[in-house]
């Protein structure tokens, strides 16, 4: 069950961590002067549950269109640092606070799983970091706290 509320916890907070890229993108976008501002913020939001996918495609769809909407190009580069400003917000802020509080993992063991995570398995590690070390932490907790009430209710040493 506690495994099932962190993973459940994760998703949620995921969800809500993509709301709040597409809700910064759109804003950012709405305030540079893009047309199409609510949907690119939208896509860039649902593109933001896969890593690296709103930063890389959302960002290129926004540069072409703007290209394509003739804006200048000081407004192109706008795009592409506004791009570049929700992704790093999102790794060091949201991911790790917003979704981290779901999961009650330290948002330093988030920044670290996620980093083993890639190094280990590459994109698939990036994907499926989180939901390990959430398990992994749900297992160990679970473990120690079984010991030590079997440790207090039998009074036996532990060797």
């Amino acid at each position: 069950a506690e495994i099932n509320a962190a993973l459940g916890g994760y998703i949620r907070g995921q969800a809500l961590d993509a709301i709040c890229v597409g809700l910064l993108t759109m804003g950012g976008l709405a305030l540079l002067g893009f047309k199409g501002a609510v949907m690119a913020g939208c896509l860039t939001g649902f593109l933001n549950l896969v890593p690296f996918m709103a930063l890389l495609v959302g960002g290129a769809i926004a540069l072409f269109a703007g290209y394509f909407q003739g804006l200048g190009f000081p407004t192109l580069v706008g795009i592409f640092l506004l791009f570049a400003l929700v992704r790093l917000m999102d790794d060091f802020v949201l991911t790790p606070f917003v979704v981290g509080s779901r999961v009650r993992l330290h948002p330093v063991a988030m920044l670290f799983a996620i980093l083993a995570g890639f190094h280990v398995a590459g994109f698939l590690g990036l994907v499926f970091a989180v939901p390990i070390a959430a398990t992994i932490k749900v297992i160990a907790a679970t473990a120690l706290s079984d010991h030590r009430e079997t440790f207090v209710v039998e009074d036996r040493p532990l060797i």
